[in-house]
């Protein structure tokens, strides 16, 4: 009988949430086919209207209509949707392709945030057209939007110019502690690691301190057994 009432139960929610996610879904379409119509007749204003409030601060029309130009002449109108795929449950993408070309290696993804508005326009081989990063800007600007998404936990980030460093640090050194990394905070480096190790063999075979045909057990202070099939 629970089951019985579990599935009734799920069936009755299911349209609900259906609903919910094609309500979303159609909001997200609405902008990007606003953002299409505005770039395919030069209407900047409209265009500039779809990017998020943070970003319209940012972003002037002239600035805005000189992107538009530049596209427009090279690669033409936009022609339609190729795929919209969700990159995290902040932000989706959505990958436009031009009249002039069809080639995979030259379409327009746009970034949209979970409010539905653009966040950012990417062309082709990672050339970012917005934001665009300039030399006032902050390095808070570029973090805040990696370090908001729940996924990520913390972040360390040092600069060493003229023989000086300094250190940034966002986030947690664990979900929910709340203290801060800082610059003695130790993290794994995963895969890393294989470079470390790689580099250290390579350096101890040319210096002839080692034989890359030995079993590594040769050169071990504790003896470990050599594993036989």
């Amino acid at each position: 009988m629970k089951y019985f009432w579990l599935i009734i139960l799920f069936h009755s929610l299911l349209p609900n949430i259906c609903y919910a996610q094609s309500s979303q879904d159609q909001k997200q379409i609405s902008q990007l086919k606003k953002f299409i119509n505005a770039y395919n007749h030069n209407d900047y204003k409209k265009a500039r209207s779809t990017f998020s409030k943070a970003n319209r601060k940012k972003l002037k029309k002239k600035n805005l209509k000189k992107v538009f130009t530049k596209l427009k002449r090279n690669e033409g109108k936009i022609k339609g949707v190729s795929a919209t795929y969700r990159l995290n449950k902040f932000i989706t993408i959505s990958d436009l392709i031009f009249e002039n070309n069809n080639s995979t290696n030259h379409f327009l993804q746009i970034y949209f945030n979970d409010k539905h508005k653009i966040d950012g326009l990417n062309f082709k081989d990672n050339k970012i057209i917005f934001p665009k990063i300039y030399t006032d800007t902050s390095l808070d600007e570029i973090v805040n939007p990696f370090i908001s998404d729940v996924e990520n936990i913390g972040l360390s980030i040092a600069f060493y110019n003229d023989g000086k460093i300094s250190f940034h640090n966002y986030g947690e050194t664990e979900k929910g502690n709340l203290k801060q990394p800082n610059k003695e905070t130790i993290y794994p480096i995963a895969s890393i690691s294989k470079l470390f190790t790689s580099h250290l063999i390579l350096k101890s075979y040319f210096n002839n301190k080692i034989n890359i045909d030995s079993p590594f057990q040769n050169y071990l202070n504790n003896k470990i057994k050599r594993y036989k099939k």
